[in-house]
């Protein structure tokens, strides 16, 4: 069943004039009574990530060039919800919320060994997509458009910023026990049917070895 944008909590993005915008949804800020805000603007040609926080009466502003960008960093999780019942293989998942985390890793301080360099590394959270995710065997089962929305800001970051994607996605299990990765480069990613985020392949069942 297609992803659902109402089951999903992300942030806006959109483009204008050479920049790349996201912004914390509306959802989020009238929940929390606009005491929480982020508002990130990637600019092609002035070559800088500017990001604008508001935590309470709090605001934070820090700009990054991209020069410092070493690679995006797309974190996956899913947390189930509830447990369903399977008559011939007892309990299997039911509920999932997934969230999809992406952030930046800027490059290494200059003034640390090559054996410690990965230490002075700087992690710089930009958003978390959050929604509902696909559950066990069940008669209806919605899920949230987190994947899909999440994998498109990724591609247009990759593409203003000009640099790759980390190190992988942590190989999860589904509710059955078996692992899915990319056809064609062979990366683990989310345990169902889907694309790879590295190279727009097929997710399909790992072979075991």
């Amino acid at each position: 069943m297609p992803g659902l944008r109402v089951l999903t909590l992300a942030p806006r993005v959109w483009e204008q004039a050479g920049q790349l915008h996201a912004r914390t949804s509306r959802l989020l800020r009238v929940l929390t009574l606009g005491s929480h805000s982020r508002h990130v603007v990637v600019d092609r040609r002035g070559g800088w990530v500017t990001i604008v926080h508001r935590r309470l009466w709090l605001t934070e502003r820090r700009t990054i060039p991209f020069r410092h960008v070493h690679r995006i960093d797309y974190d996956f999780q899913r947390y189930v919800t509830s447990l369903g019942v399977q008559r011939l293989d007892g309990l299997h998942g039911g509920d999932e919320l997934e969230s999809f985390r992406v952030s930046l890793v800027l490059r290494a301080r200059t003034d640390l060994p090559s054996s410690h360099a990965d230490q002075g590394e700087e992690q710089v959270l930009l958003f978390v997509f959050f929604g509902e995710g696909r559950g066990g065997p069940q008669l209806i089962d919605f899920e949230g458009k987190q994947e899909e929305l999440s994998r498109h800001y990724v591609e247009r970051l990759r593409e203003y910023l000009g640099v790759g994607v980390g190190l992988g996605t942590p190989q999860l299990a589904d509710q059955h026990g078996r692992n899915w990765a990319c056809a064609s480069c062979g990366r683990a990613g989310p345990p169902r049917p889907g694309r790879c985020y590295y190279c727009g392949g097929a997710l399909e069942l790992a072979e075991r070895g």
